[in-house]
């Protein structure tokens, strides 16, 4: 296998129509998948560059997801392309170049970005998110009441949407990043452990009943 190879792992990505097409996906940075997916159908074949006004989006060995959203950010600001799925459940959560994102059950996606407040030359802390996190996990009272304590930085909202799908007994799916060893064996089996996951009008979706975490 070449060098060039080594990134090209099992996966698939779904049409515009819902159609899963299976075959290898360039595992690459986070921030390049946001805008392109690279695919082979055989890792002989010539790839295909794959753009989000192409498809819905693609799973890289059934555990990393990318789905396509747009977003006007509360900078003013649009985005369009591949989001990276964290945790799906009740409240989902989602990172696009490096910025948070979460996910209501309608659909309804909210910035969690920090934007910090500048008043009268002196920059403060931004509660903006805060108060958003508050409304979407008001059904869990002792979460949404702890919530400044637990949520510093974004770096906490793994933990705090476990927690609150625990705290209701609901299940979630929480996504896995790929560690790329330096060499692939590419007989190994295509799939780690298969999700189930598929796609609807709203995105992907998930079939457990319990607690998954690959």
């Amino acid at each position: 296998a070449s060098l060039a190879q080594t990134n090209f792992l099992p996966g698939y990505y779904v049409t515009a129509h819902r159609d899963t097409v299976r075959g290898y996906i360039d595992y690459r940075s986070e921030s390049k998948n946001n805008g392109v997916c690279i695919f082979k159908e055989t890792l002989e074949s010539e790839s295909v560059r794959l753009n989000p006004d192409e498809i819905e989006g693609f799973v890289i060995r059934d555990v990393d997801i990318y789905e396509r959203h747009i977003h006007k950010t509360r900078k003013g600001y649009e985005l369009f392309g591949f989001f990276r799925l964290i945790i799906k459940g009740k409240v989902s959560l989602y990172r696009f170049e490096s910025d948070y994102y979460a996910m209501d059950s309608s659909g309804k996606i909210f910035d969690l970005s920090d934007k910090p407040v500048e008043s009268q030359g002196v920059n403060r802390k931004d509660y903006y998110r805060i108060g958003i996190m508050k409304v979407l996990l008001k059904d869990c009272e002792e979460m949404a009441n702890n919530l400044e304590r637990k949520y510093k930085s974004n770096d906490n909202l793994e933990d705090i949407l476990r927690e609150y799908h625990e705290c209701l007994g609901l299940s979630f799916y929480q996504t896995q990043t790929i560690k790329v060893e330096p060499a692939i064996r590419f007989g190994l089996s295509s799939s780690v452990v298969y999700s189930g996951l598929y796609f609807n009008a709203e995105g992907f979706q998930n079939s457990f009943n319990n607690k998954i975490v690959p």
